[in-house]
């Protein structure tokens, strides 16, 4: 079973960490039980955040802002490998094509996406639609987007699913990027939202099929 995990950016908000390293445990033990590959995507967080503030200073194009925003995405990923020392380090197609199993393997995305460059250079795409997009690539099981929340609300109550093509009405809060609605016809797997901060969720998830977040169907 292939699993993508798109690790939000808001998971590294907590002051110590605590939501993250619990991740990158259950995460570990996943790797290690069963026939799980686990692809790590990792967010932006404040690496981005960084980025949005230094466009909004200096004016810069979106195209160049979207570069400097995937890049961030490494730096997050180089957090999540010291985390999770036993990962394996993805930066190419090649070795998004020849993936062990199982194991655990972390996306630093930036090589990968500018060489391949199917997705726009906008704010529109973040960790969201590449995680999705790496699991049609992978043709993964799931794609599991971790969230500092417990999926997809709407008028203060979680939705159990929704179609992709209801989310900018539906995703009031914007917790998923604008562009993956256009990808989710291309994906043959199961897309979750959950919440990262609750890893027991993730494990569940894998080991038994129990979702509890928001299916994008």
């Amino acid at each position: 079973m292939i699993i993508v995990i798109k690790i939000g950016g808001s998971l590294l908000d907590d002051p110590f960490n605590v939501k993250v390293r619990a991740l990158a445990r259950a995460v570990s033990n996943l790797g290690r039980t069963g026939d799980h590959t686990c692809v790590l995507v990792p967010g932006g967080g404040p690496f981005a955040d960084i980025v949005r503030n230094t466009q909004a200073k200096l004016d810069l194009a979106d195209e160049t802002a979207h570069w400097m925003a995937v890049l961030s995405q490494n730096q997050y990923g180089l957090i999540l490998s010291e985390l999770l020392p036993e990962a394996n380090i993805v930066e190419s197609m090649n070795q998004i094509n020849e993936l062990q199993w199982p194991g655990v393997h972390i996306l630093l995305p930036y090589d990968l996406v500018r060489q391949t460059d199917e997705l726009p250079h906008c704010w529109d795409v973040t960790g969201d639609s590449i995680a999705l997009w790496i699991g049609i690539l992978t043709n993964a099981d799931y794609v599991v987007l971790l969230k500092s929340v417990d999926g997809i609300f709407q008028k203060g109550a979680l939705i159990s699913e929704v179609r992709a093509d209801e989310l900018e009405v539906k995703d009031e809060a914007r917790v998923l990027d604008s562009h993956l609605p256009n990808l989710v016809g291309r994906f043959l797997g199961r897309i979750v939202v959950m919440n990262g901060g609750k890893p027991s969720l993730l494990e569940k998830l894998v080991t038994e099929g129990v979702v509890e977040g928001t299916k994008i169907i």
